[in-house]
């Protein structure tokens, strides 16, 4: 509107900045959880892995 923002201004600014600020940790929460399931799975498919291939070898 004019050089100096109204109270309704300042106000909106700071409330789509809160938004912001909270969507951008759900996302930070959400790569670090999409990591851990990574490291998780591939920790799963080498123990699996790994169990299989100690059993093959205990038949030899």
């Amino acid at each position: 509107m004019g050089v100096c923002p109204t109270a309704f201004e300042a106000a909106d600014k700071e409330a789509i900045k809160d938004k912001l600020d909270k969507l951008n940790g759900y996302i930070r929460l959400q790569s670090i959880i999409g990591l851990l399931d990574f490291f998780v799975k591939i920790f799963e498919k080498n123990s699996i892995f790994l169990l299989t291939w100690n059993a093959f070898n205990r038949l030899e």
